[in-house]
């Protein structure tokens, strides 16, 4: 699936979902505080991987990985800009990373851990009541389908950590040839980077997806790759614009 932006908006890009494990049992002060947590270590990693501003730097003539972020109340959707397709899975393990970081750095008492799952799919965006971007799209529900990965039988055995990342076969696909065959395998081997076999998720509709749990060096994370030059400059200023909260 090539990344694509069409004159309906149709984006195709990597879609990140991440779940904060047990957050509807905590009480409503710890909500907040495991809330602002994750917002700010976001915040933090974004701006190491990519210098003062961070992912949200709104200069007319930037490409930000990140186009939006939508919450969910316990996690949060990560919109990519289809100009890094392919870094959704290396942003989730870099995020997942400095969350266990930071985490372990405060006793392991702000949660209990985070899953994170990646999808290529397609979204739209769209202007919500308050007259902010926001997404729907079939690419979210795959997304959010894939996270309940723990619940499959066929779940790696291998991979026994609750803060896992999972991808489905898109996404993976994508990673694999974009990224992985590219990458020296030297430098592959120093980040530990492991694909799991593929395995089936099961959602409620009794709808298969093909899924994979990915793995990496728990004491790195990795800038996200150059931008694609494929977009001809007006749909590239579409992106832009949607950063700064504008439908073309």
């Amino acid at each position: 699936m090539e990344p694509k932006l069409t004159k309906q908006m149709m984006l195709a890009t990597d879609i990140v979902l991440y779940d904060v494990i047990g957050y509807s049992l905590k009480s409503s002060e710890d909500q907040l505080r495991i809330s602002c947590f994750i917002t700010e270590t976001i915040r933090e990693v974004m701006g190491l991987l990519r210098g003062i501003g961070g992912i949200w730097v709104k200069e007319l003539d930037s490409d930000p990985p990140i186009l939006g972020y939508v919450p969910t109340g316990d996690g949060a959707y990560m919109i990519l800009n289809p100009l890094y397709t392919g870094y959704g899975i290396l942003l989730a393990l870099s995020l997942r990373n400095h969350f266990q970081l930071i985490n372990k750095r405060a006793g392991g008492k702000i949660y209990s851990g985070v899953r994170f799952s990646v999808t290529l799919g397609e979204i739209y965006p769209y202007m919500d009541i308050m007259g902010h971007i926001n997404y729907a799209g079939d690419g979210m529900n795959i997304c959010a389908r894939i996270g309940s990965a723990h619940n499959s039988t066929a779940f790696p055995a291998s991979f026994t950590d609750e803060n896992y990342v999972v991808s489905d076969e898109s996404a993976n696909n994508w990673f694999q040839t974009k990224i992985i065959s590219k990458m020296p395998a030297d430098y592959k081997k120093l980040l530990k980077l492991a694909t799991s076999d593929m395995f089936s998720v099961y959602d409620k509709h009794g709808s298969e997806h093909r899924c994979f749990l990915h793995e990496m060096n728990r004491f790195v994370a990795l800038q996200p790759i150059s931008p694609s030059t494929t977009l001809d400059p007006e749909h590239r200023q579409q992106l832009r614009d949607l950063v700064l909260g504008k439908l073309p």
